[in-house]
């Protein structure tokens, strides 16, 4: 045979994509695998891991195709991250809990400080601090529940929420009580703000049996980015004993 091959004399090379070379001397494909036997597959299907991916289209019990792909956003603790997108130019941090979707924050106009030419840290100059304030109540009855329009703000200029305060403020001698707020923005064309329109991020402003608070900063789980021009519209979840309290949302304008 390796003479036929090397001469070209009375052999010729056929079937060059089978498999194996026969006792024959051709090259050919075997009937079955080894150890394999005759039968008829009448049904196809495919599983997955649940969290991770979705598979659909089965079972195949004639022709069809299994789709098989990722669900998005992966789980935390899967390995994802549990967003399905995110702002251009933010910074990635990880959520709330062990298990909690990472959180987005934009890196435009932060309000970090920075080290300075003179080694120490400060905001940056044209950057200044701002406070907005909501009265809410009359003083004289427990407040009530839902929107405060009279507590309505416009924002005077775009920056950045750093923290917020609540003060009881109904006499000299304050109150001390419980109070949850949330806080709705939207724009001016689009007044009133409704529920839809939080910004706190399930992170509400509150007192429990006292008469002040504040948050920690830098604050989390807001938005906290503000417009000039934006609405700002008090609204209060729950509340006891209080009859006015003065909410004070702070912010590095810009």
């Amino acid at each position: 045979m390796l003479r036929a091959l090397v001469q070209g004399a009375g052999f010729t090379l056929s079937g060059l994509s089978s498999t194996f070379l026969d006792g024959q001397g051709n090259f050919s494909i075997p009937p079955y695998p080894v150890g394999a036997g005759s039968g008829t597959v009448t049904s196809v299907d495919l599983t997955g891991p649940v969290v991770e991916f979705f598979v659909n289209g089965g079972p195949v019990t004639a022709s069809g195709t299994l789709n098989f792909d990722w669900k998005a956003p992966v789980v935390v603790a899967h390995g994802g991250t549990g967003m399905g997108s995110f702002a251009p130019n933010s910074l990635i941090r990880a959520g709330l809990g062990s298990s909690g979707k990472f959180q987005s924050t934009p890196l435009n106009n932060l309000s970090s400080s920075f080290l300075d030419g003179g080694g120490n840290f400060s905001f940056p100059t044209g950057v200044k601090t701002y406070q907005l304030e909501f009265l809410i109540g009359d003083a004289s009855n427990v407040i009530g529940l839902a929107g405060k329009p009279t507590g309505v703000v416009r924002v005077p200029r775009s920056g950045n929420i750093t923290g917020w305060q609540i003060l009881s403020c109904d006499s000299g001698n304050p109150t001390s009580g419980s109070i949850v707020l949330d806080l709705f923005k939207d724009t001016y064309a689009n007044y009133p703000p409704t529920a839809a329109d939080s910004i706190v991020g399930g992170a509400f402003p509150s007192v429990t049996s006292a008469t002040k608070n504040l948050s920690s900063e830098p604050i989390s789980n807001w938005t906290a980015g503000l417009v000039e021009g934006d609405i700002l519209y008090p609204s209060v979840q729950s509340v006891s004993s209080f009859k006015a309290v003065k909410f004070i949302v702070t912010y590095l304008g810009f």
